[in-house]
């Protein structure tokens, strides 16, 4: 298992895992979860499996929003997760550069963060 951690500017880890180095990766399957519905979980599993048996590497992007839920401004949260996004962007341009073809999947935050991608 491949694994690659990086700091949110928020103070939290943004992690990576894949069975491969991300600069080996051809095709990728980029899942996304939800705020409290990680990628073990049985849609994001079985959709991870489904890429897999059709050619895609699953990278299995994983977040924890520690005290997110604590925050009562709308505003902020959304800050937050447009940080994250341009983070999770400028990581995934960097190590994901051989990749031709790329899939999204995502469960509804990590929708969010994966429609705000370039």
């Amino acid at each position: 298992m491949s694994e690659i951690e990086i700091a949110s500017a928020h103070g939290h880890i943004i992690r990576f895992e894949t069975i491969l180095p991300m600069d080996e990766i051809s095709r990728a399957a980029l899942i996304f979860p939800g705020l409290a519905y990680t990628t073990n979980h049985p849609a994001l599993k079985f959709a991870s499996l489904c890429c897999a048996q059709n050619g895609f590497t699953p990278i299995l992007v994983n977040y924890a929003y520690l005290g997110l839920f604590e925050v009562n401004q709308q505003e902020k949260i959304v800050q937050i997760l447009m940080d994250d996004a341009r983070q999770i962007d400028a990581a995934l341009n960097s190590y994901l550069a051989l990749s031709a073809d790329i899939l999204l999947l995502g469960k509804s935050l990590g929708l969010f963060l994966g429609c705000t991608l370039d």
